[in-house]
């Protein structure tokens, strides 16, 4: 008997060697300046900006950033043709320091968050990820409470902006260094006060 996989959590993976994508990021590493931030907890660095994608030309990664998305939507069978591929983005370089971590979070209404590592040694804190369905505390027959991946140099890894997640403390001597970002594409809502069909980058109207 078939089996319908109801409500599935999609993740996506790719990996590149591409030194240029490397060189990009690394330029906006020695240039950028780096946090513990009060107001993340002081878990880990951040830099200053938070468009480094664009603040540093970065056209390597950007343009192998939008072959994964579609790649990415089209596992999901949609087409980014939708939303003309236009899209806004926030992105940010975390460093992790010996015996820093990220406390469990998730990124509010982006509809796709990422992240990107640039250096690792493998073993300086896994990705890990909650289950959604929060009926599944009752019973783990049918799945798992939590997913661990673990970074990888050159790895990219693309989830819904709404999982929950965080990463495990970085309890090597090496410091790993990440790109992350959001991604929000445009809405097509009703407005209900100039009653226009309208395209919005956000996920919330400013006239509902």
């Amino acid at each position: 008997m078939p089996v319908d996989l109801l409500y599935p959590t999609p993740i996506y993976f790719d990996l590149t060697n591409d030194t240029n994508i490397h060189t990009e990021i690394q330029k906006a590493v020695d240039n950028e300046k780096f946090e513990y931030n009060d107001w993340w907890g002081k878990t880990h660095q951040l830099s200053s900006d938070g468009n480094v994608i664009k603040k540093y030309k970065m056209e390597y990664f950007q343009a192998w950033l939008d072959t994964c998305l579609v790649e990415y939507y089209h596992s999901l069978n949609r087409t980014l043709l939708e939303v003309n591929n236009e899209y806004k983005i926030e992105s940010w370089i975390a460093l992790f320091n010996p015996n820093d971590y990220a406390h469990i979070h998730s990124h509010g209404h982006a509809d796709i968050s990422g992240v990107f590592y640039h250096t690792t040694n493998n073993e300086d804190g896994d990705i890990w990820f909650e289950n959604p369905v929060i009926q599944t505390e009752q019973s783990l027959s049918y799945t798992q409470e939590v997913v661990k991946y673990p970074p990888q140099k050159g790895k990219l890894i693309m989830f819904p902006g709404y999982m929950k997640h965080g990463v495990l403390r970085n309890q090597t001597q090496d410091t790993r260094v990440s790109l992350s970002f959001n991604i929000y594409f445009p809405k097509k809502i009703q407005c209900k006060t100039c009653c226009r069909t309208q395209w919005r980058i956000s996920s919330i109207c400013n006239f509902i």
